[in-house]
């Protein structure tokens, strides 16, 4: 069940980190510094624990 919770978020990362160098302007800086700082280390520390 947490794997598949993992996939879940990490695909809803990468589709904001992607949606976020579309849509720059709308979105904002922030939230790529956001995304870029704490949210994707964490995933890939998540990952390893994971495996």
């Amino acid at each position: 069940m947490a794997r598949y919770f993992l996939v879940f978020v990490t695909i809803l990362a990468l589709f904001l980190f992607i949606m976020n160098f579309v849509n720059i302007e709308e979105v904002g800086k922030g939230m790529a510094a956001l995304l870029v700082s704490i949210i994707l280390p964490l995933l890939v520390v998540a990952w390893m624990i994971e495996y």
